[in-house]
């Protein structure tokens, strides 16, 4: 009496080829995803080209491509969507936050400085501000101007929002921190 091979799947192989078929339904289903992504990116991008005044498809467009890893795609969508509306406090956070991780040489470093003055023209935040301060902070040693750099910053956002009741105080705290770090290197390098 012969005892059935035993196998990864079993005796009978079944659940082997079960287990292949369930492979190969993720990997289309994968495909399937991308298609349909693709298919809505380009649905939002035919219905802006008829109606370039819809915000929600400009937002639901960056959303997407931005889903898709497509973040030159979402820069583009963004800079279009910058060209008709002023951009939401969120929407600003997130091209910002997406080009910071892109922000390694001192040529893309002037760009999002760039795009930072931009933001606060457009739109009056401290998170941006903070956001803005932090990059000076991290930046300063590729702007021509250095230390001064991140001071400026931080004066000129004290002056757009300073006073802002509910949020001020962290940008506040950002920059008392700033000038007790810089003091605190002059004193240990003896420049005082």
């Amino acid at each position: 009496m012969e005892e059935p091979e035993e196998g990864i799947g079993g005796a009978d192989g079944m659940e082997v080829a079960g287990d292949v078929q369930d492979r190969e339904d993720d990997g289309s289903s994968s495909s399937d995803s991308d298609t349909e992504l693709q298919q809505q990116i380009t649905d939002l991008e035919a219905t802006l080209a008829d109606s370039p005044y819809h915000y929600n498809s400009h937002v639901q467009l960056i959303q997407l491509l931005r889903q898709q890893g497509d973040l030159d795609g979402a820069r583009k969508a963004r800079h279009a969507m910058a060209e008709l509306f002023p951009l939401a406090e969120e929407l600003w956070l997130g091209w910002l936050g997406d080009e910071l991780t892109l922000a390694s040489l001192p040529e893309a470093c002037m760009e999002l400085r760039q795009l930072f003055e931009k933001a606060v023209d457009d739109y009056l935040s401290v998170r941006i501000w903070l956001e803005f301060a932090k990059f000076a902070v991290d930046k300063m040693s590729v702007m021509p101007e250095g230390m001064e750099y991140p001071r400026a910053i931080f004066e000129r956002g004290i002056i757009a929002c300073g006073l802002h009741v509910g949020q001020a105080g962290v940008l506040w705290d950002a920059y008392r921190e700033y000038e007790t770090a810089v003091l605190t290197s002059m004193q240990v390098g003896g420049l005082t």
